[in-house]
């Protein structure tokens, strides 16, 4: 049978937001560790062992709102935010995107991403400085594009399919190997 879940010491006053943690494999404790803001379609990647966040939205009673905050981890519930606007104040917050961590020049990437309103980016966003100032790119994305599925190895960036600016599934498979230039690999 399933497990039972036991809520033990826990405030009645918290909220969604509000941390929680797995202890003794059968009850639920608040941590009171640091968080982020609740969110999801956030972009994701790992630099120098730690998981970095950045952008994502939430929606509640209605209303959408879009992030433009970074946020590291290195144990999944205690976050330290490294900056409040990846987009240095050039844009709207930024969801659904592809993030990237180039470890030869220590960069981090943000390419495209579902903006403010509900519409698709083309813009490029980077940091040498491990997230905490960044820069608009001089280069853009061929198409503006939200949702994309993305990878990476050493030494290659990788972003497949996603939505383009007219609403319809892209097809296409883009490399780099510098985040900032994209080249057309396949499509089908």
């Amino acid at each position: 049978s399933a497990p039972e879940f036991v809520l033990d010491s826990v405030d009645v006053t918290a909220t969604v937001g509000d941390p929680w943690k797995l202890a003794y494999s059968q009850e639920w404790v608040q941590t009171f560790a640091p968080i982020m803001p609740p969110r999801s379609h956030a972009m994701y990647c790992f630099v120098e062992g730690q998981l970095f966040c950045a952008g994502g939205k939430t929606i509640i009673d209605g209303v959408t709102t879009y992030f433009k905050d970074v946020w590291r981890t290195g144990n999944g519930y205690t976050w330290i935010k490294v900056s409040d606007d990846f987009t240095n104040g050039t844009g709207d917050g930024i969801a659904s995107g592809a993030m990237f961590f180039l470890s030869a020049s220590t960069k981090i990437v943000i390419c495209g991403g579902e903006k403010t309103g509900a519409v698709e980016t083309d813009t490029i966003y980077t940091s040498v400085d491990l997230g905490a100032t960044w820069a608009l790119s001089a280069t853009v994305l061929a198409d503006p594009l939200w949702g994309m599925a993305y990878t990476q190895s050493a030494t290659v960036l990788v972003m497949m399919g996603g939505v383009d600016s007219g609403g319809a599934y892209y097809d296409q498979v883009l490399s780099s190997v510098d985040g900032e230039t994209w080249n057309l690999v396949g499509a089908h």
